[in-house]
C-alpha cells in the first residue's frame, strides 16, 4: 500500500483533484473509487473525499460515457495483458483520456454537468497497480469561451446589419439619382415640345379657316388623348404597369393639350 499512500499524502497537500480507483484484473472494466481527495470532492459536490470511496468511477461520468466506459477499460486491460500488450496499447492507445489531457464532462452528486479537464495514469509499484485521475475545473473557462463566442456573434450580427443598412442606403441614393435624373428628361421633353407646338402656333394664320381647321384638330387630337390616357390607366390598373411610365406619358399628353389649346384660342385674342 506504499504507493496508495504516497498518492493520499500528496493529494492531502495539492490543490489538485485526484482520484484512485482499482483496476479490474479479472476483465470486468469495473473500477472502485479508493481515494479521492476534499479538492475531488468539491468539484463533484460532496462532503469531503472520503464519501467518494467505494463508488463506481461511472458515477462520476456522462451517461452516454458511463454506458461504454466498461467495454474501454476492458479492452484496455486485455491489451496489456497479453505478450508485449504495453507496447500494443502504447501503439494503439491506451483510451479516450489514457495519458492526454482532454477536456470532458463530469456529473456532480446533484446529478448537473462540470466541465472538467482530466488525464488517467496507469499506476505500478511493488506488487501495487491503480489508475489514477487528476481533474481541473473549466467551469470559469468555459464561461469565458461563451462570453467571448456570444461577444463575437453579437460583432458579427452588428457588421452584417451595418453592411444591410449601408447597402440599403446606397440603393435608395440611387434610386433618388434616378428619380431626378427622369425628372430632368421629363421636363426637358416638355419645355421641348411646348417650344415645338407654340412654333407650329406662330405659323398659323388668324383666319377662319385655319382657325377652324386647328379647332376641328384639336378636338380630334382632345379625344384621342383622352384616349390614350384612359387606356394606359386602365393598363396599369390590370397589368401592373409602372406607374412612373403611366405618369410621365399622361404628363406629356397633359402638354400637348394645353399646348394645342392655346394654338387655338391665341389667334382669336388677336383678333
Amino acid at each position: 500500500m506504499q504507493t496508495l499512500e504516497t498518492i493520499r499524502y500528496m493529494g492531502e497537500r495539492l490543490q489538485i483533484a485526484i482520484v484512485v480507483g482499482s483496476v479490474p484484473e479479472d476483465g470486468s472494466g469495473d473500477i472502485e473509487i479508493l481515494y479521492a481527495n476534499d479538492r475531488t470532492a468539491e468539484i463533484f459536490g460532496y462532503e469531503s473525499g472520503e464519501g467518494m470511496v467505494g463508488q463506481d468511477v461511472r458515477s462520476l461520468m456522462p451517461p452516454d460515457v458511463s454506458r461504454v466506459h466498461r467495454g474501454h477499460v476492458g479492452g484496455y486491460m486485455s491489451r496489456i495483458q497479453t505478450k508485449n500488450g504495453a507496447a500494443l496499447a502504447a501503439k494503439q492507445g491506451t483510451g479516450r483520456i489514457m495519458g492526454s489531457w482532454r477536456n470532458l464532462k463530469g456529473v456532480r452528486l446533484d446529478g448537473s454537468m462540470v466541465d472538467l479537464q482530466g488525464n488517467v495514469a496507469d499506476i505500478k509499484g511493488e506488487g501495487e497497480r491503480y489508475f489514477m485521475a487528476i481533474f481541473r475545473d473549466r467551469t470559469e473557462e468555459v464561461a469565458r469561451d461563451n462570453e467571448l463566442q456570444d461577444a463575437l456573434k453579437e460583432a458579427c450580427e452588428s457588421k452584417q446589419a451595418a453592411e444591410k443598412a449601408a447597402m440599403e442606403a446606397e440603393q435608395a441614393r440611387t434610386e433618388a439619382e434616378m428619380a431626378l435624373r427622369r425628372q430632368d428628361d421629363l421636363s426637358n421633353q416638355v419645355s421641348l415640345l411646348l417650344n415645338n407646338m407654340t412654333t407650329f402656333r406662330s405659323r398659323i394664320r388668324p383666319d377662319k379657316t385655319v382657325r377652324g381647321f386647328a379647332k376641328r384638330h384639336w378636338y380630334g387630337l382632345t379625344g384621342l388623348v383622352v384616349a390614350v390616357m384612359t387606356a394606359l390607366v386602365l393598363t396599369g390598373m390590370f397589368y401592373d404597369t409602372p406607374t412612373s411610365l403611366i405618369e410621365r406619358v399622361l404628363l406629356v399628353f397633359c402638354g400637348v393639350l394645353g399646348t394645342s389649346l392655346a394654338a387655338v384660342l391665341m389667334p382669336r385674342r388677336g383678333e
